[in-house]
């Protein structure tokens, strides 16, 4: 072979050169910048569609506002298909408009849908007006960037699939981000709103200017590009930030400090903050003289006012439920040692109806709260007196860290357990584990008082009965209702229940109440004089089945609790539009 022959053999070709790019070592550089770019894309979508749900809360509640926030995910990919090929900067800089304007979105359609009493198709609503155009241009844009990679033309069947993988991968992303970082009810929506439409925006001048940049032998048209790019870049910027600026000073976001009237003046507005289970409000109505405190779209409590030319001062609890929890200390108990002070732990604390009376009564209390501005606000507004010991922490793991610990003598004597919030109860604190944990820290014949509010009849009302059955030596079940309307309970209706347990296999009955268990309270006097008649007999919820059935406990592994309260969760949101009317729920 001669030299010229060789070298000739050795010159790589243009096509040679555009193969070793593509396939050579590693992964090709456009491949990695696509997968940058899309798993960048994907986090701030989804922390858009996480401020988008977030932002509902105070109108609808998590459980209504999330029934459907999937499917509305899964539409919007598919109908991307469908959205014109922008630029990759008109596509960041048009969500990072509609961000700027979500707040104000998200008010507007949200407290109007509201209105009409439907808990199930205004945040679909909602969300087809506030979600779907953000997600159709963030999946338009990923799929755009994927076909790219493709040399030829795409076949319907990998377009289609295409689109299912970019949602599942969003859908992916948003768990992880709701499990891994604290923003799901710690962090105001509005901030995610503003946060996320800034760096969109960000993220479209970046891609202007980028791409102004005149590739080799085009310096002639440099300047013109340039021209160009400052001037998408300038719009680019500005309709986000006047968008920022015009919801800031809408509803419900823009008001006088604290504390304000609602315009039509009926709402007066105390206090709120972003606390750790959602957003909390503290407002009196002044039409009916109460006070409340509200958890997003659920009412934790409230007191009445009694207004007085001398000043205003706190009366009975609005909910007859925190003063039946009373009747745990109504259990006969042979074991109590005298000259012992009594224990009572509350978890749950909402404003303190019955922690209060527990220190009134000079037993040694101690809160266990998830949410420190619930416990600061029941302090502050609700005149809950000073407990012997407070932890602001999740309750699951402040009583499995003592569980069997303490000794027998300082156990508690009585535990009141009110998880409820926003028409359902957190799944954990109602396993057969937590309740193994929690008798490791009464005493052997202390008693539990257990709230849950649902349908009387249900698969969860069955199931949360059936795994304290199994925990505990026996239970016995009371109403909070009008016992003397001399109506029968309706197995569906929505009601508030007490479940009362105990680990003793000893007699299991209920003193009569007296004067001192009163605490000058009429509607304490009412509930406890009336409790024979408050009984519910288990029978009614269990039906024929044995408690020991398997499928109706619940456990760490098996927890179907949210999915059978989504029902429930409807109905508890149309009794809160009954309490309150719409205006003091559009008031936070």
């Amino acid at each position: 072979m001669s030299s010229k022959n060789s070298k000739s053999s050795t010159k790589p070709s243009a096509h040679t050169k555009d193969a070793a790019q593509v396939v050579g070592p590693g992964i090709p550089p456009s491949v990695l910048s696509v997968l940058a770019k899309s798993l960048l894309l994907m986090g701030g979508i989804s922390v858009a569609n996480i401020a988008c749900q977030l932002s509902l809360h105070p109108l609808y509640g998590s459980i209504p506002t999330s029934t459907h926030f999937d499917n509305i995910m899964l539409a919007s990919a598919l109908f991307s298909t469908f959205i014109p090929s922008f630029s990759e900067a008109g596509h960041l800089s048009g969500i990072a408009a509609l961000l700027a304007l979500a707040p104000v979105t998200a008010f507007r359609i949200g407290s109007s849908t509201a209105r009409y009493g439907d808990p199930l198709w205004g945040p679909v609503l909602t969300h087809l007006a506030l979600t779907a155009p953000i997600d159709t241009l963030g999946v338009s844009l990923i799929r755009k960037w994927a076909i790219q990679l493709v040399s030829d033309s795409p076949n319907i069947a990998f377009k289609s699939g295409l689109r299912l993988a970019i949602f599942f991968a969003l859908k992916t992303v948003e768990n992880i981000l709701w499990k891994r970082l604290p923003i799901g009810g710690r962090v105001d929506s509005s901030n995610l709103f503003y946060g996320s439409s800034a760096l969109f925006a960000i993220g479209a001048l970046a891609s202007i200017v980028l791409s102004s940049v005149p590739a080799a032998g085009t310096k002639g048209v440099k300047r013109h590009a340039q021209g160009k790019a400052g001037i998408l870049s300038i719009v680019g910027l500005l309709a986000p930030i006047i968008l920022g600026l015009f919801t800031s000073t809408q509803p419900p976001y823009s008001h006088p400090e604290y504390p304000y009237l609602t315009a039509n003046g009926t709402i007066n507005v105390l206090a709120r903050t972003q606390g750790v289970t959602g957003t909390i409000v503290i407002a009196e109505d002044v039409k009916m003289s109460l006070r409340y405190m509200r958890c997003d779209h659920s009412l934790l409590g409230g007191r009445w006012v009694i207004k007085a030319p001398t000043g205003d001062s706190l009366s009975e609890s609005i909910y007859a439920t925190f003063v039946l929890q009373d009747a745990v200390r109504l259990v006969k108990r042979s074991k109590v040692p005298k000259g012992e002070p009594e224990r009572a732990l509350t978890i749950g604390l909402g404003v303190g109806i019955g922690a209060a009376a527990f220190t009134e009564r000079s037993i040694q209390t101690t809160i266990v709260e998830i949410d420190p501005a619930v416990y600061t606000y029941a302090r502050e507004f609700f005149d809950l007196p000073e407990p012997h010991a407070v932890y602001l922490e999740d309750a699951r793991g402040w009583v499995r860290e003592r569980a069997g610990v303490i000794p027998e003598s300082e156990r508690f004597d009585y535990v009141v357990h009110d998880c409820f919030s926003g028409g359902s109860v957190p799944m954990h604190m109602f396993a057969s584990e937590f309740w193994s944990d929690l008798k490791g820290v009464i005493k052997p014949d202390g008693v539990v008082a257990v709230n849950f509010a649902g349908v009387l009849v249900s698969d969860a009302s069955r199931s949360i009965l059936a795994t304290l059955l199994r925990s505990f030596a026996q239970c016995r079940i009371f109403h909070d209702g009008d016992v003397d309307s001399g109506e029968e309970l309706k197995p569906s209706g929505f009601i508030n229940i007490i479940i009362f347990c105990t680990p003793s296999a000893d007699s299991f009955e209920f003193r009569a109440s007296d004067e001192s268990d009163y605490l000058g309270s009429y509607m304490r006097q009412i509930l406890l004089s009336s409790l024979p008649r408050r009984e519910i007999d288990i029978k009614m919820i269990r039906g024929d089945e044995s408690p020991a059935d398997e499928k109706w406990i619940l456990s760490d592994t098996h927890n179907p609790l949210e999915e059978w309260q989504r029902a429930s969760a409807m109905e508890h949101w149309k009794i809160m539009r009954t309490v309150l009317p719409a205006h003091a729920w559009e008031a936070y």
